[in-house]
Parts: structure tokens; sequence; C-alpha cells
């Protein structure tokens, strides 16, 4: 196997995996995105404050790594 198709590979299953992750992560927490979808077209904007707000109200993980 070619180097270049052994990166094309390795690329692959990271972006496979973070596309996993984003998934789960919407999904466990979309309650949370619909309150901050009404919250921006009442206001337009959300400062960083109102934005963790929104996750310590209802007690989300934070997700770091």
């Amino acid at each position: 196997m070619a180097t270049a198709d052994v990166i094309d590979s390795e690329v692959r299953e990271l972006v496979e995996r973070a596309y996993s992750r984003a998934t789960t992560i919407i999904t466990k927490h979309i309650d949370i995105l619909h309150k901050l979808a009404d919250l921006l077209m009442e206001k337009e904007t959300v400062d960083g404050e109102e934005f963790m707000s929104l996750f310590l109200e209802n007690q989300a993980e934070l997700y770091v790594a």
C-alpha cells in the first residue's frame, strides 16, 4: 500500500470518528440546541456567558477532548 493510501485511510478514519462523535453530542443535547436557536431568534446574538449558562442550567456534560 502506498504512503498516500495509508494517509488517506487514517484521515478518513479520523473524520468518521469525529463525525460520529459530533452527531452523538448533538443528538444527546438536541433540546439545548433548540433552546439556543430560540434564544438567537429572540436576541440575534448570544455571548459566551449566555451560551454556557444554557449548558449548565440543563446539566449538560461539557466535551473538551
